[in-house]
């Protein structure tokens, strides 16, 4: 943002001022709680959070103050990106043993959408005006918001 860089690290979320100085460890890493990913608007951060089924993650939420974590999603693939809209976040989950589906969940938390099934979570992530982009390592694919 305009102040601080956010990171993610084996050991937490991370904030450090733009200008300098020691990075804060706003969310520490717990046993079996690893956080993946990173995606922020003005006022969170948004990330897989691993849940108490280790090996599982789910979509959170920290304000960039810190605090505790909320998990506003559910369990998603924490080796694809997360993207964001102005009230989404956007995210791949599990659909079948071997594919996954691109789903949106609100922000403020709430019941996730399937946005597209097309089972392609490999590549980068962005939403751009009314739709979401997505990429495999051949193809760009686009589907409305």
């Amino acid at each position: 943002d305009d102040r601080d860089v956010f990171f993610r690290s084996n050991k937490g979320l991370w904030r450090v001022a733009k200008a300098g100085g020691a990075a804060q460890n706003i969310l520490p890493r717990s046993e079996r709680q690893n956080v993946g990913r990173l995606a922020a608007d003005a006022a969170y951060l948004y990330f897989f959070l691993e849940t108490s089924s280790s090996g599982k993650y789910a979509v959170a939420r920290l304000s960039k103050n810190g605090g505790a974590p909320e998990t506003i999603g559910p369990i998603g693939n924490p080796t694809a990106r997360l993207a964001l809209s102005d009230s989404h976040v956007y995210f791949f989950r599990e659909a079948n043993l071997t594919e996954d589906a691109l789903a949106k969940v609100p922000k403020a938390g709430g019941p996730a959408e399937t946005v597209d099934g097309s089972g392609h979570s490999t590549g980068h992530l962005t939403v751009v005006g009314g739709n979401v982009y997505f990429t495999d390592i051949n193809t760009v694919y686009r589907a409305p918001k």
